[in-house]
């Protein structure tokens, strides 16, 4: 198995942005607003696996393998898991997110929140720069900086999108 960190990098935070742009509530003419939990919540959950498979290479210098987000954050150093607290609160849940909330259809009762795996994700981000501080995602070096606020802004001042329609 081969890895590029820039590349992990830049995949762990596509899924990440993709769940900023799943968890925008829509309208649709005279639909009421509607949100789209699952996609949300399975794209934050990859982004935080993605995140801490690009840790683990950060500190061993080999990629890491498998699924189980409790296995890979307790395989961490210790102090990396001190830098990390709210997964580490939460890893045991965000670790079911990704296969419950991608078959939502199969369980007859499902609960999550998306502010664990989003949190989780820019927990694992701010670590990654701060054991490569020259290591930018893509989406950094187009944007000048990457980094998103610790809890999701919702005012109607306060925007967080701009939305247009795609090609133009």
């Amino acid at each position: 198995m081969t890895f590029d960190l820039q590349r992990q990098l830049d995949t762990a935070t596509a899924f990440f942005l993709a769940g900023e742009r799943c968890s925008l509530e829509l309208r649709f003419k005279e639909y009421g607003f509607h949100s789209v939990s699952a996609p949300t919540i399975v794209n934050y959950a990859f982004s935080v696996e993605l995140a801490l498979k690009l840790i683990h290479s950060l500190a061993f210098g080999t990629p890491a393998g498998g699924h189980n987000l409790e296995d890979l954050f307790g395989k961490l150093p210790g102090e990396i898991r001190i830098n990390l607290p709210h997964l580490s609160e939460r890893v045991s849940e965000i670790a079911r997110y990704f296969e419950d909330w991608r078959y939502p259809f199969e369980k007859s009762f499902l609960i999550g929140d998306i502010e664990n795996p989003r949190r989780a994700f820019i927990e694992c981000y701010r670590e990654v720069k701060r054991l490569r501080p020259q290591l930018a995602s893509v989406y950094e070096s187009l944007w000048g900086s990457f980094e998103p606020g610790w809890v999701q802004p919702g005012t109607e001042t306060e925007f967080r999108w701009e939305l247009r329609p795609a090609g133009t």
